[in-house]
């Protein structure tokens, strides 16, 4: 079996093209595709296996247990990049393992924020936190679902070596930064839950809806251009 070294060169070819926190977890995440591939686990396994953690977060949730199920959520992310250097390792490639590993993003950070409503509301029986989880999880599920193809769709371009100059650079890397899994273990550990569910709620809808109606719009703008000067 290669080192560590050597599996990040195999394993991690994205480098620059990933955010911050992208790069951060997969100082974690080679560890984890080591041990699977010595044990010979296959990427959807892998997958399987994250999804099932994740969900496991969730009851733990409704359950009170804030801390270990944010710990749960925090091993399904981790798991999340182990299985594509997994994949890329073992050269393997599939449109049901692609349906699968995305599939169960889409469904996990949703129910992230929404399994954490309810259970500060099982806890406290203040119904405002099932609407601050409901509003979360939609607006992050708006932001999987929607507000990322059109950016994708848009052609950003990716920063390889590259100094971001204007702040609509700025805005556009940090848009595509996720710490909510690290941010709420923290929270965890010092109990605030609420707070963060309530920063989570605002900032989500408030952050979300901007990014699809100025993505939409310069969209919108560039096709016009397009048409005028034909």
């Amino acid at each position: 079996m290669e080192s560590i070294k050597e599996l990040r060169r195999i394993c991690q070819n994205k480098g620059y093209q990933e955010d911050i926190t992208m790069r951060f977890f997969r100082i974690f995440s080679i560890y984890i595709t080591k041990v699977c591939l010595v044990v010979g686990l296959k990427p959807n396994f892998v997958t399987f296996l994250g999804f099932s953690i994740g969900v496991a977060g969730g009851i733990l949730y409704l359950n009170s247990y804030f801390l270990f199920g944010s710990i749960a959520f925090l091993i399904f992310l981790i798991l999340d990049y182990a299985d594509g250097e997994i994949a890329r390792y073992m050269k393997l490639s599939s449109n049901f393992g692609a349906w699968l590993d995305s599939t169960s993003v889409h469904l996990l950070y949703p129910y992230f924020f929404f399994s954490l409503g309810l259970g500060i509301f099982f806890q406290t029986g203040i119904f405002r936190y099932v609407i601050f989880g409901a509003l979360a999880a939609m607006a992050k599920l708006i932001e999987r679902s929607i507000a990322q193809p059109l950016i994708k769709g848009n052609n950003q371009r990716l920063l390889k070596n590259q100094t971001i100059t204007s702040a609509k650079e700025w805005a556009s890397y940090i848009s595509k930064v996720s710490v909510q899994y690290p941010a709420v273990l923290l929270c965890s550990l010092l109990g605030w839950e609420k707070l963060f569910l309530c920063f989570y709620a605002i900032y989500l809808t408030l952050f979300t809806s901007g990014k699809v109606f100025f993505t939409g719009w310069q969209i919108y703008k560039q096709e016009n251009h397009h048409k005028d000067t034909k």
